[in-house]
């Protein structure tokens, strides 16, 4: 970040995107609500120290031969509901409700496993690097209350008390111990 923007005051949002390394952000070709796109950075410099594996050195300076590198941002619930009533195959989990009230509508599950939803707090920051902490939030969650209010009515879900998901090979049982 250029040393302008980082003196930016911190309650005002920074207003422009700037590339740190071997790509720059490309604002011409980039959608907020759907696309951000970034090319090559020709005037990177890359740092001297050797890669270092998971450290983030690993690719300082080797782009290798990508010149643009695009992320597509998946459309809101609304859009595959439109999706959906033009023909479109999937629709996520939040679209049930709205769509199985629609008798013109057939609502089935064609994944056997589905998708796979977790609840993972940051234990490297209080109040969740204490043990006991995340054993209480532990003892007084309900799966089927969560998964309720992520899915609704109970025939859109399955409880899983499985580190690895139901349904395959690596299911595992889970074993309370108090």
């Amino acid at each position: 970040m250029p040393e302008r923007l980082a003196r930016t005051d911190p309650f005002q949002q920074v207003t422009e995107t700037v590339g740190s390394g071997p790509f720059k952000f490309v604002r011409k070709s980039s959608n907020p609500a759907t696309r951000r796109s970034m090319s090559r950075n020709t005037d990177y410099v890359p740092r001297d120290e050797p890669p270092s594996w998971a450290s983030g050195q690993g690719c300082q300076g080797r782009p290798g031969g990508v010149a643009l590198i695009c992320l597509n941002t998946p459309p809101p619930p609304s859009a595959w509901r439109r999706r959906t009533r033009t023909g479109g195959k999937r629709l996520r989990s939040t679209s049930f409700r709205l769509l199985s009230a629609n008798p013109d509508v057939t609502v089935e599950k064609t994944d056997p496993l589905g998708s796979t939803t977790m609840l993972r707090f940051n234990h490297l920051h209080p109040p969740f690097n204490n043990v006991k902490m995340r054993q209480a939030i532990l003892a007084v969650t309900d799966q089927a209350d969560f998964m309720n209010a992520l899915a609704g009515d109970p025939k859109n879900w399955n409880l899983c008390p499985s580190f690895f998901t139901c349904g395959t090979p690596m299911r595992t049982t889970l074993v309370r111990r108090r």
